[in-house]
């Protein structure tokens, strides 16, 4: 979330459901973004706990919903969420992903382009073929190592914050 401060006051949709998300979420709330997270599976018993505290924050809770689509021309526009194969589109500025999701899929729906790994691919500066849509990290089938990924994201965010500006 280290690009939340980028969207205060607006409204994102953070994805997952785990001890990272709840946390994550609480710190955009706490940042000023309009929030609102998307579990995408059925709630256990160790989750609610997190989603207690969540709620108790007044952030709204889609329970059970699947991250179908990101849509936007140039920038995330909004979002469609499908539960019990009932589609909702949410107008966001940001999708923050806190669980590993078929990406190619996802990648490939939002027009992204992928080497014949099923990786995204980026040019020296993190820019994928999409204006202001930059990638690091594992996403990228790069070295998969934990200090080049910190590199990478940091170059990226400095790109999608330059790009943000123009």
């Amino acid at each position: 979330t280290c690009d939340g401060p980028l969207y205060r006051g607006r409204e994102v949709l953070a994805y997952g459901l785990s001890e990272e998300a709840i946390e994550e979420v609480l710190e955009l709330d706490q940042i000023g973004c309009k929030v609102r997270l998307v579990t995408g599976r059925k709630i256990k018993q160790e989750h609610e706990p997190g989603l207690e505290r969540l709620k108790q924050k007044g952030i709204p809770l889609l329970l059970n919903y699947e991250l179908k689509e990101i849509k936007g021309e140039k920038r995330v526009e909004k979002v469609v969420v499908e539960k019990d194969g009932q589609a909702e589109e949410i107008a966001v500025s940001a999708v923050f992903i806190f669980r590993e999701i078929p990406s190619s899929a996802l990648f490939s729906k939002a027009g992204l382009n992928l080497d014949q790994r099923q990786c995204l691919v980026v040019d020296r500066q993190q820019k994928t073929n999409l204006d202001g849509v930059y990638a690091a990290g594992d996403v990228t089938c790069g070295s998969m190592q934990v200090a080049t990924a910190v590199g990478e994201g940091c170059l990226a965010a400095m790109q999608a914050l330059a790009y943000l500006r123009k």
